[in-house]
């Protein structure tokens, strides 16, 4: 094994666990595009004509995940969510109140400026303190207050 350090758990991630499973979407075992979101698959296939499975998987929330492993009392420096339009419910697993990642990244299929402002992931951060700082392709940087901070030190001494 290369990377040592890794904990690999093999379930979902979302802020609806009502269940102790969830059902995927899948093209296969060793598929790109796998998600939780219905709605997403079915575009996705009508564009790349590729057919898709149901599946089942366990489901947990990005705070019990986190829990289980040694690093539960270690910090976030850069959590990177790219979940195939299910991003948001990831997000908001994360209980806030125990876990500050100073950075993250996180998908959107949003193109205009004026979308992402209205987005839910957007708006949820914001209330948390973060402040979109850079947005690359379809991902979107975040960073706390700390990090923010950092910035602005760095761009005033330049």
């Amino acid at each position: 094994m290369v990377r040592t350090e890794d904990v690999n758990i093999a379930c979902a991630v979302s802020d609806n666990c009502e269940s102790e499973e969830a059902i995927f979407y899948t093209n296969g075992f060793y598929s790109l595009t796998t998600s939780l979101d219905a709605n997403f698959v079915s575009d996705f296939s009508k564009k790349t004509n590729k057919k898709y499975e149901k599946s089942y998987t366990p489901i947990k929330t990005l705070s019990s995940l986190i829990e289980q492993t040694k690093y539960k009392e270690t910090p976030i420096d850069f959590l990177t969510i790219d979940a195939e339009g299910h991003d948001f419910n990831i997000i908001c697993s994360l209980d806030f109140s125990t876990y500050h990642p100073r950075v993250i990244a996180i998908e959107s299929h949003f193109r205009l400026l004026s979308e992402v402002l209205e987005s839910p992931v957007y708006k949820m951060l914001t209330e948390k303190s973060y402040d979109l700082v850079a947005w690359h392709g379809y991902t979107l940087l975040f960073a706390n207050k700390e990090i923010q901070d950092k910035l602005r030190t760095v761009n005033s001494e330049a």
